[in-house]
């Protein structure tokens, strides 16, 4: 009994203590990983082309939403394409794992507070429990 209590208060704690962990990256994460379009543009080595896509009244959000024929539309060379491509690509694979983990932290807490609602429940029927003995040792006492 011991042995499976310490597993059973062990293990939950755990995954908390990462999943908190992993919330205070996650709600840093989003704002740190999408950059500015300068400062995409600036990492790909593509400064120069800034102004066309402020031409193009276009952000950050905007540009990871472009495929090759709306850069190529742009009059965006095919190298600078290409990187812009793959850059599109990573920052859309980015926030995909954000939402997921958005998604999973959700559900983890959603469990958390229902496991916390179930063991309240149980503390307070056990409490219930005990208070009619309670007043009937008193009762007997006194």
């Amino acid at each position: 009994d011991r042995k499976s209590e310490s597993s059973e208060e062990v293990s939950p704690p755990e995954p908390e203590e990462t999943l908190s962990s992993e919330n205070v990256e996650e709600e840093a994460e989003p704002e740190a990983s999408l950059p500015s379009l300068e400062e995409g543009l600036g990492r790909l080595g593509l400064s120069d082309s800034l102004s066309k896509f402020e031409a193009e009244q276009m952000d950050i959000d905007t540009l990871i939403m472009c495929s090759g024929e709306d850069l190529k539309e742009m009059g965006i060379p095919l190298g600078p394409r290409k990187k812009l491509l793959g850059f599109i690509k990573e920052q859309q694979a980015v926030q995909e794992e954000i939402k997921r983990r958005k998604v999973e932290a959700k559900e983890r807490a959603e469990a958390k507070a229902r496991l916390e609602a179930q063991r309240l429940a149980a503390e307070e029927a056990a409490l219930q429990g005990d208070a009619p003995i309670r007043e009937f040792k008193c009762r007997k006492a006194g």
